[in-house]
């Protein structure tokens, strides 16, 4: 579980920091007449969609949230084991599933 916990603080850091953080890029656009070129660089610096960084952020709190949780136990280790199991062959005892048909 600690690894899932890892990666949701990782998510939601990252969710939140889309908010914020702008992300540069370059563009070079150019054209070459002969042997000469001429060309202008350009920078932006843009930032994510705020549906992008929300949807980070909530899938971080999300994974968080079950890493933290705790592991689901099983309901009643008796009735698995006596289906069909190893150990209730081993003691010579049917396992048998009985339904319920309410048409009977």
């Amino acid at each position: 579980m600690k690894n899932l916990t890892l990666l949701g603080a990782v998510l939601l850091v990252l969710g939140l920091l889309a908010f914020v953080v702008p992300i540069p890029h370059t563009e070079n656009h150019g054209v070459k007449v002969g042997d000469t070129k001429i060309g202008v660089q350009t920078e932006h610096s843009d930032r994510l969609p705020p549906v992008v960084g929300g949807g980070l952020a909530v899938a971080g709190f999300v994974v968080l949230a079950l890493g933290w949780s705790r592991p689901l136990q099983a309901p009643n280790v008796e009735f698995s084991q006596n289906l069909g199991s190893a150990s209730a062959k081993r003691r010579g005892e049917a396992a048998h599933a009985h339904i319920h048909d309410p048409g009977d």
